[in-house]
């Protein structure tokens, strides 16, 4: 061990992510600063940088069944939950003109 105490130890850890905030924001600024002047360069525009969407793994999937008893829902997707596991499950099926 190095011989400090666990509160020396701990002033220390927080110098060190202070240091490691400043030298981040001194990093990020300059970043930043190539971003503007590369975009400047070529001629691009936020918009063409942007996510236009999230990916089809990240968005939402609507519900397709329904639990009655609980009114939780799952979309089909993953593992089944308890309440549909093993069982029919057109009878859990949300009719889509609710």
């Amino acid at each position: 061990m190095s011989g400090m105490s666990y509160r020396e130890l701990l002033a220390q850890h927080a110098e060190i992510e202070k240091q490691i905030q400043q030298a981040r924001n001194v990093a990020r600024k300059a970043a930043i600063e190539q971003i503007n002047t590369l975009m400047a360069e070529f001629d691009i525009n936020p918009q063409e940088i942007g996510r236009k969407r999230a990916p089809s793994s990240l968005r939402p999937v609507p519900a397709k069944y329904r639990d009655p008893q609980s009114g939780a829902t799952w979309s089909g997707r993953g593992k089944p939950p308890f309440w549909i596991k093993d069982q029919e499950r057109t009878a859990f099926l949300i009719d889509r003109a609710e």
